[in-house]
């Protein structure tokens, strides 16, 4: 199961929460494209989510430099750096759609904290741009 956006109206934040802990993202149009899988919410950033959120999770990323690979709408990483302390926190995914949505919804939650933000554009099949991200 996966929470795509066809019924999802564009421009206008989805709310998620995870326990007592809410984000908002936008999502954006999912197709059968592999490019466009960046757009969608799968199960496995909600696992993710739940587990960065318990008392391990939060520990393995407090105070750390945390880069998320195919963060898509950035759910994980946002929690990682709102909720468990991260000191840096790169966004990454491998096209400009997905770029973008990454971007607005850095800005919709905003109160990442003291967390130092940032989304960059990986191929990971570049090991150049991999190294750009240090």
């Amino acid at each position: 199961m996966r929470l795509q956006a066809g019924a999802i109206e564009p421009d206008v934040p989805v709310a998620f929460t995870f326990g007592s802990v809410s984000l908002s993202c936008l999502l954006g149009e999912s197709h059968a494209d592999f490019a466009e899988t960046g757009q969608v919410v799968w199960p496995g950033a909600s696992l993710l989510a739940h587990f960065l959120l318990s008392p391990r999770g939060r520990s393995l990323t407090q105070k750390a430099h945390v880069v998320e690979l195919g963060a898509g709408v950035g759910i994980p990483g946002l929690l990682a750096a709102r909720e468990g302390g991260a000191e840096r926190l790169v966004l990454t995914d491998h096209n400009s759609k997905s770029i973008e949505l990454l971007e607005g919804n850095v800005r919709l939650n905003a109160a990442a904290g003291e967390t130092d933000v940032s989304v960059a554009m990986l191929d990971w099949e570049d090991i150049g741009m991999a190294r750009g991200l240090g």
